[in-house]
């Protein structure tokens, strides 16, 4: 009997002892489990984390991308603006420069007409001052033959008293 108890005791106490290896293991497994849950957790937050830095990193490029993008855009408009002006600038000065020579060209148009004009009017002055001189001469003659026939008829006058008297 006392055997058979002490085999029952045994057997028992192994019992206990294999539960309580049992539970202990059991209790190890879900501690370590519980731990890698932990674990897992905090690389699932950091990969989340990392993921969320990098969207954020990559949010600021694009935005970065659309700025500089827009910075371009910005730019070539300016650029053209000021092209159109540079060219707006450059036909006014043609402009000036070809109303500056038709200006010239008029004031010498003008300048040899003005010329011209006044050669004519000294040729016209000295015309009129050939025929002053011919129409002189020609009264000089006319007066010099009236009084040449003048005093041919005064001699006449007398030559015809002369015979007269005679």
């Amino acid at each position: 009997h006392r055997e058979e108890r002490a085999a029952k005791a045994a057997e028992s106490k192994r019992k206990k002892e294999e539960e309580a290896a049992a539970r202990l293991k059991r209790e190890e497994e879900e501690a370590h489990l519980a731990r890698l849950k932990k674990e897992e957790e905090t690389i699932r937050r950091r990969l989340k984390q990392e993921e969320d830095a990098r969207m954020a990193q990559l949010k600021q490029e694009e935005e970065a991308a659309d700025r500089l993008k827009q910075e371009e855009e910005e730019d070539e408009i300016r650029l053209e603006e000021e092209r159109a002006a540079a060219a707006k600038i450059e036909e006014a000065r043609r402009r000036e420069e070809r109303a500056a020579k038709a200006a010239e060209l008029k004031r010498k148009k003008e300048e040899d007409a003005a010329a011209r004009l006044k050669q004519e009017e000294e040729e016209e002055e000295k015309r009129l001052e050939e025929e002053r001189a011919e129409e002189a001469r020609r009264r000089e003659e006319c007066t010099a033959k009236a009084a040449e026939l003048e005093r041919e008829k005064e001699e006449e006058a007398a030559a015809r008293r002369k015979r007269e008297e005679e």
